[in-house]
C-alpha cells in the first residue's frame, strides 16, 4: 500500500504539477481524471516496471491550407472554397441576401481572374459555372459539379 502511494504521489507530481493536492490523490477528484493523459501514464508505468514500450507513432494532423496549396491543384482548392461557400448559402436558408452575397462574391473573384485570363482559365470556368448554376436556383447541382472534382 505504501508503494502505491508513493507512486500515485510520483504520478500526482510528474502529471499534475501542483494543480492537484497530495490528499486528493485516491479520491474521486474530477481534475485528476480530466487532465490525466493514458498514454503518459502507460509510459510512466513501463519506465517504472523496466519494460520495454513500444513507441507509437504520433497521430497524422490535418494539413494547413499553405500545406495543402502545394499538393492540390487551384481548382480543386477553388471548388472546396466554392462548397464552403455554398454550404454557408444552405445554412443561411438560400435567403435571397445570401445568394446576392455569393453573386457578388463569384462575380469579384471572376473579375480579379479575368486580368490573365491564359493562366486562370480553368479558374474563371470554375465560378462562372457555380454562378450561373446558383442564379438558376440549382444550388445542389452545383454542389454535386464541385463534388466531382
Amino acid at each position: 500500500m505504501r508503494k502505491a502511494r508513493e507512486l500515485a504521489k510520483k504520478i500526482k507530481e510528474h502529471v499534475h504539477g501542483d494543480r492537484v493536492r497530495p490528499e486528493d490523490i485516491g479520491t474521486e477528484y474530477p481534475l485528476i481524471h480530466m487532465a490525466l493523459d493514458v498514454k503518459e501514464f502507460r509510459q510512466f508505468l513501463a519506465e517504472i516496471s523496466g519494460k520495454k514500450t513500444i513507441p507509437q507513432e504520433p497521430h497524422p494532423r490535418a494539413k494547413t491550407a499553405g500545406e495543402l496549396s502545394s499538393v492540390a491543384s487551384p481548382l480543386t482548392l477553388a471548388a472546396c472554397e466554392l462548397l464552403g461557400l455554398l454550404s454557408g448559402l444552405r445554412l443561411a436558408g438560400y435567403s435571397e441576401g445570401a445568394l446576392e452575397n455569393l453573386r457578388r462574391e463569384l462575380e469579384k473573384r471572376i473579375d480579379g481572374l479575368v486580368e490573365n485570363p491564359k493562366e486562370n482559365l480553368e479558374l474563371i470556368g470554375l465560378y462562372t459555372a457555380v454562378l450561373k448554376l446558383a442564379e438558376k436556383g440549382e444550388i445542389k447541382k452545383a454542389e454535386e459539379f464541385l463534388q466531382g472534382l
